[in-house]
């Protein structure tokens, strides 16, 4: 592929250290060993991040473990990451848009309840039993919009133990 900038050579692979800027974090977010592609007659660079899913999935992990609140940033990076709209998480998390805009805005701290729940949905983005989700991205947005129970709740004892009846 030729340089886009000075058309006269080929560009080269090579590895090295990014500093990747697009995660929207307010702090540096430096990849290791990344491939770069570099023109060796004028110099100009062009990352080529692979996997981008992948390296996000990693980089929201790695937040959600991490001691300390979370700032807005990290609050929006983490919905971005569930793949959610503002008003998604707050049907979730059961409060107003406005609300959720206030956290990733910095202009109110969210709750240690909403954070708590916030790092374990990211948590919880592993696949289960090889399946492509987890229970908790399958789950909940299905119970933001329940209405409630319909019917009776049957449950059978069997071998001393209790479970939900056929």
């Amino acid at each position: 592929m030729k340089c886009f900038r000075c058309k006269r050579a080929d560009m080269v692979t090579e590895v090295g250290m990014v500093d990747y800027t697009f995660s929207g974090l307010p702090y540096e977010v430096i990849l290791v060993n990344a491939p770069v592609q570099r023109c060796p007659s004028c110099g100009e660079q062009v990352d080529a991040v692979p996997r981008p899913d992948e390296l996000h999935r990693v980089l929201g992990l790695h937040i959600v473990e991490q001691a300390g609140r979370l700032v807005g940033a990290e609050v929006r990076f983490l919905r971005k990451l569930l793949n959610w709209s503002a008003k998604d998480l707050a049907n979730v998390f059961g409060v107003d848009a406005k609300t959720v805009s206030r956290w990733e805005n910095d202009k109110d701290p969210m709750g240690p309840v909403s954070e708590r729940l916030l790092r374990l949905l990211v948590r919880d983005l592993e696949p289960v039993d090889g399946g492509t989700a987890s229970w908790v991205m399958q789950s909940f947005p299905a119970l933001s919009q329940a209405q409630g129970r319909h019917g009776p709740i049957r449950l059978e004892a069997c071998d001393g133990r209790w479970s939900v009846a056929a």
